[in-house]
């Protein structure tokens, strides 16, 4: 997937796009499918998308004000039902630096499953707790990286992957692959911090690179069950 075009300012953290490109490539979604992005931004991700070649697209978002994208935008709190504002089932769905906003990731999962087409795919990232500075940080002061007084005031609901886990099991998913956003380094880490983290890697278990993780969520079982 290449392409030549004018991007749009992105709010994500640097990196998280390409990465989410390369995952969904991976899938082999068709032009013809129907692609949700929530909480689109400035419609960077949608314009990528656009520039592909892809033309099915919505946004969806809470403000629309700053919201420049190719496609058409409608207007949901992804804190409160959704679905029903939407006409018809998605093949995929995105939503990039979305789920630490919500209040509630399980309702939120819970629309995107009722959205979904069979076999279709729900692809997010959000801040990687479980990286090496974000260990080092609670270790240190309790705190997880990006939901300290340092970080952005409405990030409210830090996820791991085992958190995730359960929380995606609950709501008819099931986490089909993740990655690290960008692959090796950290923004904003400390010079004197650095050796530490990367000494880090060697003894903890798990992978501790990545500011983000980009999870691929699929579909499995009958559905979401009741809250």
């Amino acid at each position: 997937m290449t392409s030549t075009y004018t991007p749009l300012r992105e709010r994500a953290i640097a990196g998280v796009h390409n990465a989410v490109l390369e995952t969904i490539s991976t899938l082999n979604f068709p032009l013809s499918s129907r692609i949700l992005d929530c909480g689109p931004g400035t419609g960077a991700w949608v314009a990528r998308l656009h520039s592909l070649g892809y033309r099915d697209l919505t946004a969806m978002g809470i403000d629309g004000r700053d919201y420049q994208g190719p496609a058409p935008f409608v207007s949901g709190n992804l804190n409160e039902p959704f679905a029903s504002s939407l006409s018809g089932r998605y093949d995929l769905i995105t939503a990039m630096e979305v789920i630490e906003h919500l209040e509630s990731p399980a309702l939120f999962l819970r629309q995107c499953r009722e959205l979904l087409n069979p076999g279709g795919r729900l692809v997010l990232s959000t801040p990687n707790i479980e990286c090496a500075p974000g260990r080092l940080k609670f270790l240190r002061s309790g705190q997880f990286r990006w939901f300290d007084a340092h970080g952005d005031p409405t990030h409210i609901t830090p996820m791991s992957r085992p958190i995730l886990e359960r929380i995606a099991g609950r709501c008819g998913f099931a986490i089909d692959s993740d990655r690290p956003a960008p692959d090796c380094r950290w923004r904003g880490t400390a010079a004197w911090k650095t050796p530490i983290c990367l000494a880090m890697t060697f003894f903890f278990s798990g992978d501790l690179s990545g500011d983000c993780r980009v999870f691929v969520l699929k579909s499995v079982g009958a559905g979401p069950q009741p809250q």
